[in-house]
């Protein structure tokens, strides 16, 4: 008999405890944090999309944090979307930072949290009528 057959509910109850302990400390700290890393194209009907994305972009922010979100981004054509919504805010009232990027650049966006809660990050290509062909790098995190 193995190790773990013989203690199996005991390997089931530290790997639950570690879990926990894990997301204790993601919460109690406020960890958040992301990247992406995207080419996206549409012009007509065809598409791409293509890229890596890492971290989430659900998280709670706690109030007093500062939620920053960083990018560097080449547009050929249509526009970069940023923005951040409140999940806890009442429908249609949740959008607390709305930012356009319209021209190539290098920058980032800060925003003071006023209400603790959970947030949504949306990073979207939005076409300027011709469609859209753009490279970004994205960023996020809250200090």
């Amino acid at each position: 008999m193995t190790f773990f057959a013989r203690y199996k509910t005991a390997c089931y109850v530290g790997i639950a405890l570690i879990g926990a302990f894990a997301a204790f400390f993601a919460y109690d700290t406020g960890m958040c944090f992301g990247f992406q890393d995207r080419t996206v194209y549409m012009e007509g009907f065809g598409s791409a999309r293509h890229g890596i994305s890492l971290g989430s972009n659900t998280f709670y922010l706690r109030k007093g944090q500062t939620f920053v979100t960083a990018y560097d981004v080449e547009i050929r054509r249509g526009y970069l979307h940023v923005h951040l919504i409140n999940r806890n805010a009442p429908f249609m009232k949740g959008t607390v930072m709305s930012e356009w990027v319209r021209t190539s650049a290098k920058g980032e966006f800060t925003l003071p949290i006023r209400e603790s809660g959970w947030y949504v990050l949306m990073i979207d290509d939005s076409p300027d009528g011709r469609g859209y062909d753009l490279d970004y790098t994205a960023s996020w995190r809250a200090k």
